[in-house]
């Protein structure tokens, strides 16, 4: 999947479960990154997030895109695979 793809899929899913406003000051002026991370779990396993950035307040916050239904493979030492 390519990346801009992938972020606006991340955006369209956030915002359907009303979870795209900034939780710190309420803004919807978020953009999501066109990229996957894997945050490590124990060294070994790793959870494909996204990050998401409001524009206003420049809070940070992650999801972990499983929970959202896209699955990509992650490998050790590298950026996520989609």
């Amino acid at each position: 999947m390519e990346q801009l793809k992938l972020a606006t899929k991340i955006a369209d899913l956030l915002k359907e479960k009303h979870a795209l406003k900034c939780p710190v000051c309420n803004s919807e002026n978020v953009a999501v990154f066109d990229s996957i991370f894997a945050r490590s779990l124990n060294g070994k396993n790793a959870l494909p997030c996204a990050l998401i950035v409001c524009q206003d307040c420049g809070f940070v916050r992650e999801h972990a895109i499983d929970s959202l239904g896209i699955k990509v493979k992650v490998e050790r030492n590298a950026s996520a695979d989609v």
